[in-house]
């Protein structure tokens, strides 16, 4: 593999790792915004329904949003850092 070729994958790779972080960033805003809804939405149950319904569904609104952020960012780190390492590999082998 020439010196450009090296250059090229390594460019490619890096840009991936931007990539990817742009679209967590995407992903993170877009489930902030859920559950901002979903905040919303418990407001208007709370006007409608009783105490132990609005308290229920929070708790259940939170639990999700964790879970969910949990699960993305724990995929976006894996995938950001296998990226990463393979550049490293690419650099080595120069």
């Amino acid at each position: 593999m020439t010196q450009q070729e090296s250059d090229a994958t390594l460019r490619k790779t890096l840009d991936e790792v931007d990539r990817g972080a742009k679209r967590f960033v995407a992903a993170w805003l877009i489930m902030s915004l859920a559950v901002v809804a979903g905040l919303i939405w418990l407001g208007h149950i709370s006007t409608t329904g009783d105490v132990r319904t609005m308290v229920l569904w929070a708790v259940v609104i939170l639990l999700v949003a964790q879970g969910v952020n949990l699960v993305l960012s724990c995929a976006v780190m894996s995938a950001m850092t296998r990226k990463t390492l393979t550049a490293i590999e690419l650099l080595k082998r120069q």
